[in-house]
């Protein structure tokens, strides 16, 4: 009998927030009763009955604005944004450069000062955007009869599995002046840094008794 596929399952999502698109694909694929002549083979016995699955995300970064970290509204609000003192946006973004450069410094951050008194500032909200993301996680499962009524899974899960640096927001989705993984008031020693990076490659294995 040959292998069983189950087609990949894809959806490209537009979401709520300003510019930002997510891309999720599973593609389960399931090694199962091979002939038995193959199966006999010692190389086979043990390609035989494996479950392969995965899930992949690939999303451009959420938006975030820039603050000024004062006051000069006298709102008492405390989101006051910066003044631009560039004459077009694109002039706060770097392009594309390697990892320890974004690190160091992820937006022209030079083309950004405190608001004038008496101003909310005249940085436009959401004007950069943070990091993408790409992740891949992948499962290996493997079912080992027992007799009819009991079966032992063996389980291999890898999060992140090209061990991809993805930078990411505390608190994705939410309203407030943290949602950018670079630091985004000005002043802080953290400014135009990118401070937040998701997990680093994670292995786990399981073994499961099924009766």
């Amino acid at each position: 009998m040959m292998p069983r596929f189950t087609p990949i399952i894809a959806a490209w999502v537009r979401s709520f927030a300003p510019n930002l698109e997510r891309m999720f694909r599973t593609w389960p694929f399931t090694v199962s009763s091979l002939t038995d002549s193959c199966s006999a083979i010692s190389l086979f016995a043990i390609i035989n009955g494996w479950e392969i699955t995965g899930i992949n995300s690939w999303q451009n970064g959420f938006r975030f604005t820039v603050y000024s970290g004062v006051d000069n509204s006298f709102s008492a609000v405390g989101s006051d944004r910066a003044d631009f003192t560039g004459s077009n946006i694109n002039q706060a973004i770097l392009g594309d450069r390697s990892h320890g450069q974004m690190v160091n410094q992820y937006f022209n951050t030079s083309l950004f000062t405190v608001n004038a008194i008496g101003t909310y500032g005249n940085a436009p909200r959401n004007l950069l955007a943070n990091p993408g993301l790409f992740n891949i996680d992948l499962a290996a499962i493997k079912y080992l009869p027992i007799n009819e009524r009991m079966e032992i899974q063996f389980r291999a899960e890898f999060f992140n599995l090209l061990n991809n640096v993805n930078f990411t927001v505390p608190g994705l989705g939410s309203a407030n002046r943290d949602e950018s993984a670079a630091g985004n008031i000005v002043g802080t020693g953290s400014f135009g840094k990118l401070t937040h990076a998701a997990d680093a490659r994670i292995l786990q294995f399981a073994l499961k008794f099924i009766f």
